[in-house]
Order: C-alpha cells, then structure tokens, then sequence
C-alpha cells in the first residue's frame, strides 16, 4: 500500500479536446419485433443489423463487428456494455442474451497491451474505435500522460492530417490505458491505516489498473487517496448488484491485517470482471516470463461467467498468515 507520486498532468492541449458532444455511431438492431440502438465511439454513419430472437451477447457482437467492418480477430478487443456509452454499468457477458428495451455500447475490452497492438496494426476499423475511445477517455481526464507523451499525441491529433494508428500506440504506452474507473463510489465503513483515514459515506472514484487497486478523490488529478498493490489484495465479491467488496491488507500498527473494504456503485460488475481480467492478464504476463507454466484458472477470465455472490481468489495475492477483520 503507497501514496501515489505522480504529478498531476499540464493542462489538455486544445487540439485534443474532444468537443461536449459525444461523436458516436448509432448501430440499430432489430432483434424478432424489437429494435435497440447500439453505439459506439466510432464517427460514422449509422447501420442497421438483424437478429434472431433470444439472441445471445456473443452472436451479436460477432455480427455488429462484422457490420463495422472488423477484422475477425479484432473482435476479441471490444466487448458489449449495458448503460450508457459514457457510463457503462455492466459488462455483458458472452452467454447473455440481448436485453430488450435498454442502452448498449460496444467499447474496448482487454487488458493485453502487446496483443492489443499486434492486432489492431492490420485493422484500420479497430484503430479508429480505439483511437476515438482514447481520445475521449483522455480529455474526460482518466488517462495521465508526461509531459513529453502529450506533445507527442497532440502531434498525432492534428485535425488537418491525423494519425490515428501512431496516436494509438503512443497512448498505449501511457500508464493507465488499460484502467477501469468507477466515478462516485461511496464507501461503506469506515477505512484506517498508518496513514490515511477515509470515513464511511466518503465519496471517491475507484480505478483499477495492472499494477493496483486506488481510491482517488478526483480522477483528473494522478495522485490516489490510497493504493493497494494487488499482492495485498485477496479477494473480491459482489453481495448485491450494487456493491463490491475486496479483502485487502491494511496496517494496524506493526502488524499486517485482513479487512473487507466495501463500495456502493452502480459499477460493481464492471469493477468485478476488470479486476478479474487484470489480474488474470497480469499472472499470464508473469507466466510468459518465467517459463512454462500450467494454464491459469479460466475461472478468471474476466467475462466467461456470472459473479453475483461468487467470491474469486486473487492468484496475484502474496502475504503471510494474516489477522482477519470483519
């Protein structure tokens, strides 16, 4: 657990800030007598699909990527999300079937940065999606670059000859590209360490990223009220489809003890299935270095499977026996 260090990033160069007006493609699907409009960050005109009654989340996400003009492995980047397109609330899963009658986005999802690039460097449809995503998520300011990394994307933005492809891999490389932020969180008990103390009914912005899990007062400032490694996180649970709670190690004095910290958000299936998937990427990134290893528990995939109630053990966690709090 450590404060975060990091500056809070210059000012947005005009010539990356993305207009009020969210740009966004309108996909119509009309599944049996239905129609739901689905949006992405793309700006292009709309589309319209069809598809079958009882429609699962797979088959019409295969079917919208094909309409958009992906490539078939570029698919594997994007996945369907309940709510609306600048507030996401649930992940939908693979096995779902199409809800009738609400918003749906398709949005980046994965947490792979090096297959990310591999794949989107043969795909211009997927550059632009990522592109407009990034670009957006940046002036909302959920992504902190340097100095130096702003002057380079402000380059690869210009209106008047954009570069999107190199745009991309510029702000892959920016720590926090990969992150999930949950905006307006409430903490449900009171939180206290050597350092901080957060009191319950605290509103906070929760972000996840490969290396930890922080509270933030604000995201468009890159300090954290408190951070947790994930080698201190154990667990993570959703009792209720509007709470999340992870078992993570606080200091008590000199001593390291276990304690549930809980959030109220309407987020807390998007948080469950990005912690999975971080950590998940994150144990297989470790794989890959240190040699042949058994395949990681697909349990942790992030989007395969149902978590209400199911607690997931973190793969990632390190520590000694521990004192739990309850």
């Amino acid at each position: 657990m450590h404060q975060s260090t990091h500056r809070p990033p210059p000012s947005l160069p005009l010539s990356l800030s993305l207009s009020l007006s969210l740009p966004s493609q309108i996909i119509t699907m009309s599944v049996g007598s239905h129609t739901i409009e689905l949006r992405t960050f793309a700006s292009r005109d709309p589309v319209a699909i069809r598809l079958p009654d009882q429609c699962t989340v797979d088959k019409a996400r295969s079917e919208v990527c094909k309409r958009l003009g992906l490539r078939p492995d570029s698919m594997a980047l994007f996945a369907l999300f309940l709510g609306p397109i600048e507030h996401p609330t649930r992940l939908l899963l693979d096995t779902d079937v199409v809800p009738i009658g609400a918003e749906i986005s398709l949005q980046r999802w994965n947490f792979d940065v090096e297959k990310e690039l591999k794949i989107a460097r043969k795909d211009d449809i997927a550059i632009n999606l990522l592109y407009n995503e990034s670009t957006y998520h940046l002036d909302r300011g959920k992504i902190h670059p340097t100095d130096e990394q702003y002057h380079e994307l402000e380059s690869f933005s210009d209106p008047a000859f954009p570069t999107e492809r190199q745009y991309h891999e510029c702000i892959s490389a920016v720590p926090g590209y990969t992150a999930y932020i949950a905006e307006g969180c409430t903490v449900l008990q009171d939180i206290s360490t050597n350092d901080v103390q957060i009191t319950s009914g605290t509103k906070i912005d929760c972000v996840l990223d490969k290396h930890s899990l922080a509270f933030k007062e604000n995201i468009r400032k890159s300090e954290s009220i408190i951070e947790w490694s994930w080698t201190v996180v154990r667990r993570w649970q959703i009792p209720s489809e509007s709470e999340i709670r992870f078992e993570v190690c606080l200091m008590k004095g000199n001593a390291p003890m276990l304690c549930w910290v809980n959030l109220r958000t309407q987020k807390a299936q998007v948080l469950f299935h990005t912690a999975s998937g971080i950590c998940a990427e994150v144990k297989r990134s470790q794989d890959r270095a240190e040699g042949p290893h058994p395949p990681p528990n697909p349990r942790l995939a992030g989007k395969h499977y149902d978590p209400l109630i199911e607690l997931v053990d973190n793969l990632l966690f390190k520590g000694p026996k521990f004192n739990a709090i309850n």
